[in-house]
């Protein structure tokens, strides 16, 4: 989960995406491992192709991660969702 809660990281989300970006949803798949460090991500499903790099840049720049649950290295699926 990110350290300062998934709300944080909404925030984030929203203040960092432009205002003329397109709605979409983007689900994406990562590795969180011990140090919070996110890899090997992978988009599973997006409503806007052309916005897939951004929502992964979005999670690399945001808020750190940490595991809360079981042992890292740790498979995560998140949706990214953008308002613009």
């Amino acid at each position: 989960a990110p350290v300062d809660g998934f709300r944080a990281l909404k925030r984030y989300i929203d203040a960092q995406t432009p205002v003329n970006t397109p709605r979409s949803r983007i689900r994406v798949q990562f590795v969180v491992g011990t140090n919070g460090q996110l890899s090997d991500f992978q988009v599973l499903s997006s409503s806007n192709i052309a916005l897939n790099n951004f929502a992964i840049e979005l999670l690399q720049n945001g808020p750190a991660w940490e595991v809360t649950e079981g042992d890292a290295p740790l498979l995560v699926v998140y949706t990214v969702k953008l308002k613009g």
